[in-house]
C-alpha cells in the first residue's frame, strides 16, 4: 500500500473537525482507535482518509490497508508528534479515521428511543450503546443534545453510533406525533404513579429521557402516554440519565418488546 504524507491544509482541516462547527461545514467527522476503526469497516459509513503515525503497530497498518482497499480512501503518515497533537485523547491510539457524516431518516415502524437536550456526551454515547445492545433500531436527539459526532459521544459509545441508526437535531414535538402516531410513548419522571415493571403495553413504543437536570421539557410532557419511574430504596432523589436509561430498557427487555 502506497503511504503519503499528510499536509498542512489535512492538519488543519483534521483540527477543525474536533468542533461542531467544523464537522458541520465540511461533513466529516474524526474516529480514533482500533476497534471503533473496525466498526467503520463494517458498518455503511465511508472513510475519506486514514491518517497513522511514522511507527503505527502492525495491526492498524493492516486494518488502515483494509480500509483503504474497501473504500478507495488514502493512507496518510505523520510523525507521531504531529499525530498525537491532532488527537482527542491523552493517550493517542494509531489510527486516525476521516469519516463522511450520514443523513439518517426516522423509521415510524419501529420502537424508538429519543434524547430530549441531554447535554453531556458520555451521556448520550452511553444511551446508544446501551440501546444497540437491547435491541432498539434508532436514537432520536433533539436539539441541544451533545453532537452525535463529538469524539466523546463516539468513545463512550464504544462505535454503537455506526450500529443503529442515530438522527440529529430532531424536533421531537413535531416528530412524534406525526411520525409515531399510534405508539406507546414513554417518559420518565420523579412523580410519576407507575413503575416501569408495571406497565403494558401492545404496541411500538417510544421512550423519552429528558435533560440532565431539567427533565422532559413541559411541551414533551403533553404527548407522553405513560409517566414512569424507576423503584429505589435509597435517599437519593435521581440517577444519571444514562443510568436511567439503562434500567428503562432492561425492563422492556424483560416483557420482550424491543423488536
Amino acid at each position: 500500500m502506497i503511504y503519503q504524507e499528510l499536509t498542512k491544509e489535512q492538519v488543519k482541516l483534521i483540527k477543525s473537525l474536533h468542533k461542531k462547527k467544523g464537522r458541520e461545514e465540511h461533513k466529516l467527522f474524526i474516529a480514533e482507535g482500533y476497534k471503533i476503526s473496525e466498526e467503520i469497516l463494517e458498518s455503511n459509513y465511508e472513510p475519506e482518509f486514514v491518517v497513522l503515525p511514522g511507527n503505527a503497530n502492525d495491526d492498524c497498518n493492516n486494518l488502515a490497508d483494509k480500509i483503504a482497499k474497501k473504500y478507495s480512501a488514502k493512507i496518510f503518515k505523520t510523525p507521531r508528534k504531529i499525530f498525537e497533537s491532532l488527537s482527542d485523547t491523552e493517550t493517542a491510539q494509531d489510527i486516525m479515521l476521516c469519516v463522511k457524516i450520514r443523513e439518517e431518516k426516522v423509521v415510524t415502524t419501529q420502537s424508538f428511543i429519543s434524547l430530549d437536550r441531554i447535554a453531556d456526551p458520555g451521556n448520550v454515547g452511553t444511551i446508544i450503546r446501551t440501546a444497540e445492545w437491547f435491541g432498539f433500531q434508532q436514537v432520536l436527539l433533539s436539539k441541544g443534545c451533545a453532537d452525535l459526532y463529538n469524539p466523546k459521544t463516539i468513545r463512550s459509545s464504544m462505535g454503537a453510533v455506526f450500529k443503529i441508526k442515530c438522527i440529529q437535531n430532531v424536533d421531537l414535538l413535531k416528530v412524534i406525533p406525526e411520525k409515531f402516531f399510534g405508539h406507546t410513548i414513554l417518559g420518565t419522571f420523579l412523580d410519576a404513579k407507575k413503575y416501569i415493571n408495571e406497565i403494558e403495553i401492545n404496541n411500538n413504543f417510544g421512550i423519552i429521557l429528558g435533560n440532565e437536570s431539567q427533565g422532559i421539557q413541559k411541551g414533551l410532557e403533553n404527548i407522553v402516554s405513560e409517566k414512569v419511574k424507576i423503584k429505589g430504596n435509597g435517599n437519593f432523589d435521581s440517577l444519571n440519565v444514562s443510568v436511567a436509561a439503562g434500567i428503562v430498557m432492561y425492563e422492556l427487555a424483560l416483557k420482550k418488546l424491543i423488536k
